[in-house]
């Protein structure tokens, strides 16, 4: 099969697929991913369109992983975040745009030395991107998951930060999880927040993603009501806890915050949708 013949094979089969997939990505994105992936020049159907192609097969089975609904991101083992790049798999869910913005919001934040959490870590993006585009200590990331903490292992190794990055598997809703470990500077967390309701109406390809990592409890802030009562010990006076949310959750969120002696601001994403909360824990005044 030439290039030009895989080219045609993968554009029939994708025009099929649209309008459902194309909304995730462009033939011209599963292309560039399916070439980069195997080694081969962008547009090589353009470059060498009567080349013959030696590992057709495998690429044609990729795109249609693909086009059947199965994460573009799973297909490829890898994707980019902030301004790094992350292994992926089954078992661990695909960083996110969204998330970005708490990345922003924390680096803000963070002063040289300071000691971060990141729970349910996942892949490890949050925190593996504060370690490197900061001058923090150490970051212990933790998740439940041990197939997640594998890759964040591995993207620490990618990343070149595993000298200040600490895994560790544990439950963040009990409240030993971090028992032994320094106090934190800042705790930041992307945890499950869809409600039970709309796990029952997630997108096909979303559902390969793991359910562990998505789903939330009734209102989806089961984590978030956790992880304040359980950190906000282990957190310093005057440090920050920020938060993914959904835009529906900005007023709850708030509302714990201050409750367990806060200020609470929220942030938008860069389409505008309130997708960050960060609390700041106000200093106990010693009598």
């Amino acid at each position: 099969m030439t290039f030009l013949q895989l080219y045609n094979k993968i554009k029939s089969e994708y025009d099929k697929s649209a309008p459902r997939i194309k909304e995730y990505f462009s033939l011209q994105t599963l292309l560039n991913e399916l070439y980069v992936k195997y080694g081969l020049q962008k547009a090589q159907h353009i470059l060498s369109p009567d080349k013959e192609v030696e590992n057709h097969k495998v690429i044609t089975d990729d795109a249609l992983r693909a086009l059947g609904g199965y994460p573009l991101q799973y297909v490829m083992g890898r994707t980019e975040f902030w301004n790094c790049e992350f292994y992926v798999g089954e078992g661990v869910l695909i960083p996110r745009s969204d998330t970005e913005i708490s990345v922003e919001k924390a680096i803000e934040r963070l002063k040289d030395g300071d000691v971060v959490y990141d729970l349910c870590c996942g892949s490890g993006c949050i925190g593996i991107s504060l370690l490197k585009n900061s001058r923090i200590s150490c970051c212990y990331c933790a998740d439940i998951s041990s197939v997640a903490l594998e890759y964040t292992k591995k993207n620490g190794i990618l990343n070149g930060v595993s000298d200040r990055l600490e895994v560790m598997e544990c439950d963040v809703t009990k409240k030993d999880c971090f028992s032994g470990i320094p106090p934190a500077d800042l705790i930041i967390s992307n945890p499950p927040y869809l409600t039970t309701d709309e796990m029952k109406h997630i997108p096909g390809n979303v559902r390969y993603e793991p359910e562990i990592a998505l789903d939330g409890g009734d209102d989806g802030c089961d984590f978030y009501r956790r992880i304040i009562d359980n950190f906000t010990p282990k957190l310093k006076d005057g440090g920050y806890m920020i938060f993914e949310i959904a835009p529906t959750q900005s007023e709850i969120l708030k509302a714990l915050f201050t409750s367990h002696g806060y200020t609470a601001q929220v942030y938008p994403d860069y389409r505008g949708n309130l997708r960050t909360v960060c609390g700041k824990k106000k200093k106990t005044i010693e009598i």
